[in-house]
């Protein structure tokens, strides 16, 4: 494989990456406790699930960030407002 092969795949990465730490620096807004510690965690599972199946995308993310009640439902809320790009 070329180093032009992977060049896709490495920028996916990368935008996950940046993406994920984003969403986590939203959801610390939110009043989540997000350190970077919960970040490379979420980063370490999406890496082992599929990442074009959005029920193991949003679990994955949901069990590393949220784990009370409480911030599962700012986690849903903050997933919508990440999603519509406000």
């Amino acid at each position: 494989m070329s180093s032009n092969d992977s060049t896709p795949e490495m920028a996916l990465r990368g935008e996950l990456s940046a993406n994920t730490v984003a969403f986590c620096r939203l959801l610390r807004r939110r009043g989540l406790m997000i350190g970077p510690g919960e970040a490379t965690l979420a980063l370490q599972t999406l890496r082992q699930i599929d990442l074009s199946s959005h029920e193991q995308f949003y679990m994955a993310l949901r069990t590393t960030l949220a784990k009370s009640p409480g911030e599962q439902a700012q986690f849903v809320s903050g997933l919508c407002q990440a999603s519509s790009g406000v």
